[in-house]
């Protein structure tokens, strides 16, 4: 088939061109063999293609349960440490807070705490938003489990002693987003700052 390439667009000449080389048939240009640098070209892009639908086709990883845990716990993590660093600080008291919760709550031993600590620190340094965690939260966690995060979280916001209202709200988002009742997110509050002695 014969194309004729002043009236054809680059772009629509181009995907025809990619069309010829899947079903087999060579492009003419005037009745000419196409050149070197046009077949290189020609190449990459049918190379690229079929690696595109290999990738389309091709089933995921299946992610082990220890994998999975581990992602849990990092987001767990992570919703605490998004807290300590609410209103731009982190004392040492939240600190202490965020690892006895951790060790409380997962089970982990002092050294995996730390470790855990570091890892979910460091990803959310780069997270561009909370969703990436509450998604792995509202996919693993149940209902019950959420409360007692929210409780975990307003215990590391009073563990400094004050309450700012950046961390309030950051707790009020992470309630909203994780399906946690109002009134649960109250009675947490309200059970933290108790223990605090507010």
């Amino acid at each position: 088939m014969q194309l004729d390439r002043d009236r054809q667009p680059r772009g629509e000449h181009r995907c025809r061109i990619v069309v010829y080389a899947i079903i087999g048939c060579a492009p003419v240009w005037r009745g000419r063999a196409p050149t070197h640098t046009f077949t290189t070209q020609y190449t990459v892009d049918l190379i690229t293609m079929i690696d595109a639908l290999k990738a389309l086709f091709e089933m995921p990883r299946q992610e082990s349960a220890t994998e999975r845990e581990h992602r849990l716990h990092m987001a767990v993590a992570a919703m605490l440490i998004e807290t300590s660093r609410a209103d731009c600080t982190q004392s040492a008291e939240e600190e202490q807070a965020m690892a006895e919760l951790l060790h409380g709550s997962l089970g982990l031993s002092e050294n995996d705490v730390y470790s855990l600590m570091k890892s979910a620190s460091e990803r959310v340094d780069v997270a561009t938003s909370l969703y990436e965690f509450t998604r792995t939260i509202n996919d693993y966690y149940t209902a019950e489990q959420k409360v007692e995060m929210i409780g975990a979280m307003w215990k590391v916001a009073y563990a400094d002693g004050d309450l700012d209202k950046y961390e309030e709200a950051l707790i009020r988002q992470v309630a909203d987003l994780t399906y946690v009742p109002h009134s649960d997110y109250i009675r947490c509050k309200l059970v933290a700052r108790d223990s605090a002695g507010k």
